[in-house]
């Protein structure tokens, strides 16, 4: 694999984001993994919850979705089980399916969610007097919220995520951030499409879109309110009909706005915590920059994972406990193909302009107090001296959210103090 020194491409990055362009981010379950569990952490949790429930006919149409995964190769997870859920509610008629008729179905979809909301919020809890400060205070969130309010621009920027936790909306407010997300009113809050539809309509500089709903979002008379009731969740939960329920209202508008972002003007899209499994959401960036010329995406993506047992690193000319998925012939590899304005940056590899290399700096620093704030330099062994030295291989830290985050609140600072 070819190297690649990345700092002319950061340099890029820190340029777009220190400008007065079109900014917007685009989080995705990543920037949240530290509190809200992973997809297969949460199907154990409710496994165990439906087994602890003693709901007999529950138990039974669990198990049975199980083995129909197990039949079809699928790996069951959650995501697969709303999937299943959702199609028999179609086609369960007046017979029976997993043992249940179309209501029994539906009461048992409902506690799923129910299961499903309690675990993404669970880690996420107030204090004794009803606080999120201290929560806060320790989050990656934080920062970012941070950085907005040091942020030496006179354009504002939009935030879009498929979250559904509200540790953003939580950070935002903990910094006294006003930013707008689609809601109107102040007793119930309610739902504007117009507003949103509307790029002329007077918002806060700072826009918090949250594509698949939230937490909190409730139905109520054919109106989309904010409400902490547990029913009526507003909500595109992980399945296969995703795509369809993006389709429908709110969610369509908001796509559609974060369509526009990218069309903006030399607009500039950051990418963090989003693995690009979305296809909906990929379609969306692709057909939006094909549009727009100009526009520019930066994904930095968490691409490492531990060996299994026997494994080594899959890549060349390292030593490491890790291998890494930003490689030939991955899908982040196909994302770039369909668009040369895509650079995904992983800890240890690029894809820049359609074509993937393996990070290797030009110059490596006389000490560690030297290095650049967004990468660490491995340490290897000078055969001659026996001392460690830098070899210019190393990780680009900031794809992870928590050093982003950190790497922005120190840019704007120095940023700053230049002008």
């Amino acid at each position: 694999m070819e190297h690649i020194d990345v700092t002319k491409i950061m340099e890029a990055f820190s340029s777009h984001i220190n400008s007065n362009r079109d900014l917007s981010f685009l989080f995705g379950a990543g920037i949240s993994i530290d509190y809200v569990p992973d997809i297969q952490v949460i199907t154990s949790n409710i496994e165990n919850e439906i087994i602890a429930s003693n709901i007999e006919k529950d138990k039974a149409a669990w198990e049975f979705l199980k083995t129909e995964a197990n039949d079809n190769t699928k790996s069951f997870t959650i995501e697969f089980v709303f999937s299943c859920l959702s199609n028999k509610l179609i086609a369960v008629g007046k017979e029976k399916l997993l043992g249940l008729n179309h209501s029994e179905l539906s009461d048992f979809l409902e506690r799923l969610v129910l299961l499903f909301n309690n675990e993404i919020c669970k880690n996420i809890k107030p204090d004794s007097k009803g606080s999120y400060n201290e929560i806060i205070k320790l989050s990656p969130h934080l920062k970012f919220a941070e950085w907005l309010t040091h942020r030496n621009s006179t354009i504002g920027c939009e935030i879009f995520t498929p979250n559904y936790d509200y540790l953003l909306e939580l950070a935002l407010e903990f910094q006294k951030i006003r930013y707008y997300d689609g809601f109107n009113g102040g007793f119930v809050p309610y739902f504007d499409s117009s507003s949103i539809e509307d790029r002329n309509y007077r918002m806060p500089d700072v826009k918090l879109w949250k594509v698949h709903g939230s937490l909190g979002w409730s139905a109520q008379e054919g109106e989309i309110i904010k409400s902490r009731e547990e029913k009526n969740k507003i909500m595109i939960l992980p399945s296969s009909l995703k795509y369809d329920e993006t389709k429908k209202l709110p969610y369509s508008i908001l796509l559609d706005r974060f369509a526009s972002a990218i069309r903006a003007n030399e607009g500039t899209l950051i990418v963090c915590g989003y693995s690009f499994n979305d296809n909906h959401i990929n379609d969306i960036i692709i057909n939006s920059l094909k549009a727009n010329r100009k526009a520019q995406v930066f994904a930095f993506v968490y691409d490492k994972l531990p060996l299994d047992e026997g494994e080594k690193c899959n890549l060349d000319e390292i030593k490491c406990n890790y291998k890494y998925t930003v490689v030939k012939d991955s899908h982040y590899e196909k994302i770039c193909k369909l668009s040369n304005q895509i650079t995904i940056l992983g800890f240890r590899t690029i894809i820049h302009k359609g074509e993937i290399y393996q990070i290797k700096m030009s110059n490596c620093p006389d000490s560690p107090d030297d290095s650049l704030p967004y990468f660490t330099y491995d340490l290897v062994e000078d055969p001659e001296t026996k001392k460690e030295v830098c070899n210019g291989f190393g990780e680009l830290k900031i794809c992870d959210f928590k050093e982003m985050a950190s790497f922005l609140k120190k840019m704007a600072g120095e940023f700053n103090e230049q002008q």
